[in-house]
């Protein structure tokens, strides 16, 4: 995506005070929220609501999945570890078995929040493409997976999650952030090497 020096700030007397990487933080918890609790409902439950059943029913996808972008020495080196590392990466990330569903109902709340504060608009904060909507975008990237993305899955996912997938793709916000990939994301070396590749 644009890069962040050529990414407007917000122009709204409601984001004067707001610097550009808070602009989200508020758009999902519009109280003040600190930025510990905006990675808890964004990109921790969003994590957690794709890994947990993998790790339950596909640990190798889900490791996978974890790795992409990484290059394949990182699956390499984490693969002989398969038996330990989901019981890690959930200590880690504070993800929970038992919590699947309260997570799933998270995310979904935050497409709903993301909806009403845009409000059919082409942008969430301003007349223009900002932060807002690079953090709202880019949060989304792995699920959507769209075109532009720089590192795309090199696994097919199983059909449970395919469903999962689905249902939130049909989402007005998923809708919105893909087409702020297709306006914004511009090409990278990464998406040029994948489409000159045979």
């Amino acid at each position: 995506m644009t890069g962040p020096s050529r990414i407007p700030r917000a122009s709204s007397p409601r984001w004067k005070n707001v610097t550009p990487s808070r602009h989200f933080i508020l758009v999902t918890q519009p109280c003040g929220s600190a930025r510990s609790r905006w990675r808890t409902i964004s990109t921790r439950r969003l994590r957690a609501a794709i890994v947990t059943p993998l790790f339950l029913h596909d640990p190798d996808i889900a490791l996978r999945v974890l790795t992409t972008g990484m290059g394949g020495k990182a699956y390499r080196t984490l693969r002989p570890l398969l038996r330990i590392f989901p019981t890690f990466y959930r200590f880690r990330h504070r993800i929970r078995e038992s919590n699947l569903e309260g997570d799933r109902a998270i995310v979904a709340a935050a497409l709903d929040r993301i909806e009403h504060e845009r409000q059919g608009r082409a942008y969430l904060v301003a007349e223009t493409f900002t932060v807002a909507d690079l953090t709202a975008a880019a949060l989304l990237g792995a699920l959507l997976q769209p075109p532009e993305i720089q590192y795309p899955l090199q696994v097919e996912l199983p059909l449970y999650l395919q469903e999962y997938r689905a249902t939130l793709l049909r989402h007005p916000t998923a809708q919105w952030a893909a087409g702020i990939y297709r306006l914004h994301r511009g090409y990278s070396a990464a998406i040029a090497k994948r489409r000159d590749a045979p």
